[in-house]
C-alpha cells in the first residue's frame, strides 16, 4: 500500500512539471476592455455625394403599399374647415402625423397649420443659424366621392417615401414635408381651393423661411398614352410667364430631368409653366403669389388620358397606373436635394458615370449648366472604338471626337468646351462597331444654383471666412468645427483625452467619448491606449511587422518599428520565431515551447511511473 501511495505521489508531481516549466518572464499582455457600445450617431452629409444612394433607396413596394393604406378608407373631401371635425378628412391626418412619426424615427418636428389644419414637418438641418430649406409636399384631400388614389395619394406616398429615407441622415439644411388640406375646398364658386396651400404659404413668408426648392407632387401615376419613354412625367417649371427664359425653377426641374436620366429611367419631360395650366391650379401657385418662384410641379403626362382622375374610379388599383413613375418621381427629387446638399466648400462640381454602348444604342448623358463655364469631359472606354458628341440646350452639335482606338486604362481629355447658354446639354457615346462599348466619364463644371454669379465652389452655407479660420489651433477650422458638430473652442470636444483631429483622422466620432474605451481593432489595446502609444487604431499590427502591437508592448519591444528579424538578446532567435515560439525576445534563457512541454512531459511522466512499477514488482 505504502509503495501504491509513493507511486501516485510521483505521478502528481511529475504532472505539475509543466505548470512549473512554463512560467514565463513576460509580463501579462493588456486584457479587453468591456464598454458599453457608442449611441450609433446618423450619417452627417459633407463632401459625399449620396445622391445614386438615395435614388436606389426609393421602394416602389413600399411607396404603392402607402398609397394603398391611405385612400382605402374612401373620400377625404372638405368643403369648409368647419366641416373637418369628425370627418373622414380628420381620421386621414391622424394616420398622416402618426405615420410621418413613425416613419421619420420621431425626428420630425411636426405642426398643424392654419384652419385648414395642414400637416407641416420639419427636419431640422444640423447648420446653424438661418438657411435656405427644401420642401416637398402634396395635398391629402379629395374631391367628393373620390378616394384620391393617383390625386392625391400618390403625392402623399411620395413625401412619406422621401421622409423614411432623409432622415435617416443628418443634413445641412432643413428639409419641409408638407401635406396640404383644403386644395379642393370651395371647389365650385371663385375664388375657392387651395385653402392650406394659402395659409401655409403666408405664414412661411411671415416667418421669413427662404425655399431653396419646392417639390410640389401632384397626379402622377397616369402616363400619356403613346408617349416616349422620356415623357412620362412632366416637371413643370416656373417661367415668369414666358418672360423669364432660365430661372432657378426651371434649374430644379432641370436638375430633376438629369437623375431621372443619371441613375433612373429617364422618365421626364420639363416644361414651363407658360404653356402648362395644371401648374397654376396646384398648390404651389399660392406660394408664387407669396414671391416664392422655386417652384417645381411633378405631374403626369397622360392627364387627357385619364378618365378616372378626381374620379370615384380614382383607385389605388386601377390598371392604368404606372407607379414605377411614382417611384421614379420620389427617387428624383431626393437625389435633387441629396446632389445639392453634399458639396463641399471649395470643391468644383464633378460627375462619374459608367455605361454601356452597343451599336445603334448610345448612352445619352445630360448636364445643366447655370453659368458660363468650361466642360472637362474626360474618360476611358474598351472594347471598341468610339464617338463622343456634345449638343447645346437649342439641340445643335456643339463638339465631337471620333476617336480609333480604344482607352481602356488611362483617363484621357475628350473635351474642354467653353460655354454660356444657360440650359440641358446633352452628351452621347456611340459604339463604332458590332462590339460592346463599355465607358467611363469625368466631367467637371461649375454650377451656380442660386443664379447670383457665383459658382457654388466658393460659397456655402456658412460664413466662408470660418473656413481659413482655427480658434483652438487644433488643425480643424471653425467651420469644419461646425460641420462635424465639435467644440471650435476646445480641442478634445468629448473629453475621452482624444485630440478631435486625431479622432476624425481615425475614423472615430471626436463627439462620443465612449470609443476611447472601445478595442476597433480587437488587439487588446484600448484606442485611448493606441493614441497614447501612437498606434493605429484600425490595425492589430501598426508597423506590418507581424508581431502584434499588444504583444510587442508586453515584451519591451516597439510596435512602431518593424523589429521582427532582429535578436536583441543574441539567442540567434528572431523576435518573429521567438513570438512564434512564445519565448521572451528580450531573454536569452530559451525555453521549450508549450507544445513540447504539454506533450513531452505527461510521456515522461508514463514512461517514469512504468519505471517505478516495473522495479516494484522485480522485488
Amino acid at each position: 500500500m505504502r509503495k501504491l501511495r509513493f507511486i501516485f505521489v510521483v505521478f502528481i508531481l511529475t504532472l505539475m512539471i509543466p505548470q512549473m516549466a512554463t512560467t514565463s518572464s513576460i509580463a501579462d499582455e493588456p486584457q479587453p476592455v468591456n464598454a458599453s457600445e457608442p449611441i450609433a450617431r446618423l450619417p452627417r452629409v459633407y463632401d459625399i455625394d449620396l445622391a445614386n444612394e438615395i435614388y436606389e433607396m426609393v421602394v416602389q413596394n413600399r411607396y404603392r403599399g402607402y398609397v394603398q393604406e391611405f385612400t382605402e378608407n374612401g373620400e377625404r373631401h372638405v368643403y369648409n374647415y368647419k366641416n373637418i371635425p369628425g370627418s373622414n378628412n380628420e381620421l386621414s391626418r391622424y394616420w398622416l402625423v402618426d405615420k410621418m412619426n413613425e416613419v421619420s424615427n420621431e425626428r420630425l418636428e411636426i405642426e398643424i397649420l392654419g384652419d385648414y389644419m395642414s400637416i407641416v414637418g420639419r427636419l431640422p438641418g444640423y447648420l446653424p443659424g438661418e438657411h435656405p430649406a427644401f420642401v416637398i409636399s402634396a395635398h391629402y384631400d379629395t374631391m367628393p366621392f373620390c378616394p384620391g388614389a393617383n390625386d392625391n395619394g400618390a403625392g402623399i406616398a411620395a413625401v412619406l417615401e422621401l421622409l423614411g429615407i432623409m432622415s435617416q441622415y443628418e443634413w445641412p439644411l432643413d428639409i419641409y414635408f408638407v401635406a396640404f388640406n383644403g386644395a379642393e375646398a370651395q371647389y365650385d364658386v371663385i375664388p375657392g381651393r387651395l385653402m392650406g396651400s394659402g395659409e401655409v404659404s403666408i405664414i412661411f413668408d411671415e416667418r421669413d423661411i427662404e425655399i431653396l426648392a419646392h417639390f410640389d407632387v401632384g397626379a402622377i401615376l397616369r402616363k400619356a398614352d403613346h408617349a416616349p419613354s422620356d415623357q412620362r412625367v412632366y416637371l413643370a417649371y416656373y417661367d415668369d410667364g414666358g418672360f423669364n427664359p432660365y430661372t432657378q425653377s426651371r434649374y430644379w426641374a432641370e436638375l430633376g430631368k438629369a437623375m431621372s436620366n443619371w441613375y433612373g429611367g429617364d422618365f421626364v419631360q420639363t416644361i414651363p409653366a407658360s404653356s402648362f395650366i395644371e401648374y397654376y391650379r396646384a398648390d404651389i401657385r399660392k406660394f408664387i403669389e407669396r414671391g416664392y418662384y422655386n417652384e417645381i410641379l411633378a405631374f403626369e403626362t397622360g392627364l387627357a388620358d385619364d378618365y378616372a382622375y378626381q374620379l370615384p374610379e380614382d383607385v389605388w388599383n386601377q390598371n392604368d397606373y404606372t407607379y414605377s413613375i411614382g417611384r421614379e418621381v420620389t427617387a428624383l427629387i431626393g437625389a435633387s436635394m441629396a446632389y445639392t446638399m453634399s458639396k463641399a466648400y471649395g470643391e468644383a462640381t464633378r460627375l462619374s458615370f459608367q455605361g454601356v454602348a452597343y451599336s445603334g444604342y448610345p448612352l445619352r448623358y445630360y448636364v445643366p449648366v447655370t453659368m458660363a463655364t468650361i466642360l472637362n469631359i474626360a474618360g476611358r472606354w474598351f472594347g471598341s472604338s468610339a464617338t463622343f458628341l456634345v449638343y447645346n440646350p437649342s439641340g445643335a452639335l456643339i463638339a465631337s471626337s471620333i476617336q480609333a482606338n480604344t482607352h481602356p486604362w488611362d483617363s484621357t481629355q475628350i473635351f474642354s468646351i467653353p460655354v454660356t447658354q444657360n440650359g440641358l446639354y446633352r452628351i452621347e457615346v456611340w459604339d463604332n462597331s458590332i462590339n460592346s462599348l463599355g465607358v467611363e466619364l469625368e466631367i467637371d463644371y461649375e454650377v451656380d444654383a442660386n443664379l447670383n454669379g457665383i459658382s457654388d465652389q466658393y460659397e456655402y452655407w456658412l460664413d466662408t471666412s470660418l473656413f481659413s479660420i482655427d480658434s483652438d489651433s487644433d488643425s480643424i477650422s471653425d467651420a469644419m468645427e461646425i460641420i462635424y458638430g465639435t467644440d471650435g473652442t476646445n480641442v478634445d470636444s468629448d473629453a475621452d483625452e482624444i485630440p478631435d483631429n486625431w479622432e476624425l483622422d481615425n475614423d472615430m466620432d471626436p463627439t462620443d467619448p465612449i470609443d476611447a474605451l472601445l478595442d476597433f481593432d480587437d488587439d487588446t489595446l484600448t484606442n485611448l491606449q493606441e493614441f497614447l502609444y501612437g498606434l493605429n487604431p484600425n490595425s492589430a499590427d501598426s508597423d506590418m511587422d507581424l508581431l502584434p502591437d499588444a504583444w510587442e508592448i508586453a515584451v519591451g519591444l516597439d510596435p512602431l518599428v518593424n523589429d521582427a528579424n532582429e535578436d536583441p538578446d543574441g539567442d540567434n532567435l528572431t523576435n518573429l520565431e521567438e513570438y512564434i515560439r512564445g519565448s521572451d525576445p528580450l531573454s536569452d534563457e530559451t525555453e521549450e515551447p508549450l507544445y513540447i512541454l504539454w506533450i513531452g512531459v505527461p510521456v515522461a511522466a508514463l514512461i517514469l511511473v512504468g519505471v517505478v512499477i516495473f522495479l516494484i514488482k522485480r522485488k
